[in-house]
């Protein structure tokens, strides 16, 4: 096992004994039947699909429904062969199901554990803990020749007033595995009958390079040219450059979907009575 492998304990997500086997990945033939329903309910526009990478990658995109990450997952094994394993909030895994209320609760586990998906805990006190135990399971993914699919903001939101503030995972993922962070937005539109088809259109922005972590310009931060160069010249801490990662794919994705960003972070819709 590699310094990045998950144990069965952390696949499972489960208070289980860690000799306990992983479950078995049931991805590649759950993607055939997921793309069958998907392909019957949504008409999907793709733009700038020479950014589907054919390497490991990671990509985050802002968070309007549930069916976000099977189309997101669906697109790129379609375009690449590989899975994409998506960071997913820990109720599912807990038989919280679809509202947290544990709709279709049984099923949504039993699907979230065989196809690998990421969990973490959204709320978690433990001092990082549950954060870093994300960060592992996206590395070994990676480490796998997978891509990782990542909601920033947390979850699902109502984007009127804009997009909310990314979470710094996405660039503690990207910073920390070498690997490339594409940005990606989803816009739906109004099925227009009952039986019809509803529009979805996806876009895939450039890449961020690893390359380019060390030098990003902070795009929070607007300064004059002389002072910009001097800021420059000094030395960025990781925290800042993982900061600096986040903001600039908050800020791509943003640019996506031709909205501004309000600097805020999401309120989970739970605690605003909402189903999730």
């Amino acid at each position: 096992m590699s310094e990045f492998e998950p144990t069965p304990t952390e696949r499972t997500v489960a208070k289980a004994p860690e000799k306990d086997d992983p479950p078995a990945d049931y991805y590649r033939q759950l993607y055939v039947l997921s793309r069958f329903v998907l392909n019957r309910t949504f008409d999907v526009q793709i733009e700038g699909e020479e950014n589907i990478l054919d390497e490991p990658a990671i990509y985050a995109a802002n968070h309007v429904q549930f069916a976000d990450s099977l189309l997101m997952s669906a697109i790129h094994t379609e375009h690449t062969g590989a899975p994409m394993r998506f960071v997913i909030k820990q109720e599912y895994i807990e038989g919280g199901g679809l509202d947290n209320k544990g709709k279709l609760g049984r099923s949504t586990k039993w699907f979230m554990q065989h196809t690998w998906q990421i969990p973490v805990d959204r709320e978690a006190k433990d001092g990082g803990a549950s954060a870093m135990r994300m960060v592992r399971l996206a590395q070994a993914a990676l480490q796998r020749g997978e891509s990782v699919g990542i909601h920033p903001g947390g979850t699902r939101i109502d984007e009127s007033e804009g997009l909310p503030r990314f979470n710094d995972g996405v660039g503690l993922i990207a910073l920390t595995s070498r690997k490339p962070l594409v940005p990606v937005s989803l816009q739906y539109g109004e099925s227009e009958g009952r039986f019809k088809k509803t529009p979805v259109v996806i876009k895939y922005g450039e890449p961020v390079m690893p390359v380019d972590f060390s030098s990003l310009p902070d795009p929070d931060v607007v300064l004059s040219s002389e002072a910009a160069e001097a800021r420059e010249q000094e030395r960025i801490t990781s925290k800042e450059r993982v900061r600096r990662i986040t903001s600039t794919a908050e800020a791509r994705v943003a640019g996506l979907l031709n909205i501004s960003r309000t600097g805020k972070k999401a309120v989970l819709k739970k605690h605003r009575d909402l189903e999730e």
